[in-house]
């Protein structure tokens, strides 16, 4: 995953998308999410989908305070870091783009979106903490 992407939708529209129960959920569309804010994603538990907000960071047992936004897709499975987490708490994590940045000189860089082409397209990830109060 990438360093930021854009989650333009309401929690309706999130929730109508995925079929998900969003309870109380309070969320304000954003074009700049960035790690450690509280963003929704879409989780089961018991057989049934909800939606809520998570902090974006995973945190291994083993890294006390410090936490990873980023995991490759061809390791994530096997790398102790993520095994459990990648077997157990998959969430969506809905975004409508991505950033990369560009170097435009030695020391600015250029924000690069990548869209899907349909409203809402989604990464998957594992969040910090789980919780669940349905």
């Amino acid at each position: 995953m990438c360093g930021r992407f854009a989650n333009n939708e309401k929690i309706d529209a999130q929730s109508a998308q995925f079929d998900a129960d969003p309870r109380d959920t309070k969320w304000t569309p954003s074009a700049n999410c960035a790690p450690s804010q509280q963003l929704p994603i879409i989780f089961n538990f018991k057989d049934q989908r909800f939606l809520r907000l998570a902090e974006w960071g995973f945190q291994p047992a083993w890294a006390k305070g410090k936490s990873i936004i980023n995991a490759q897709s061809e390791t994530a499975s096997t790398k102790a870091s993520f095994r459990d987490a990648f077997d157990k708490r998959r969430c969506i994590v809905p975004a409508n783009a991505f950033f990369e940045w560009r170097k435009t000189s030695q020391s600015q860089s250029q924000s690069m979106p990548a869209r899907h082409s349909h409203h809402l397209s989604h990464h998957h990830c594992r969040p910090r903490r789980q919780t669940c109060s349905s």
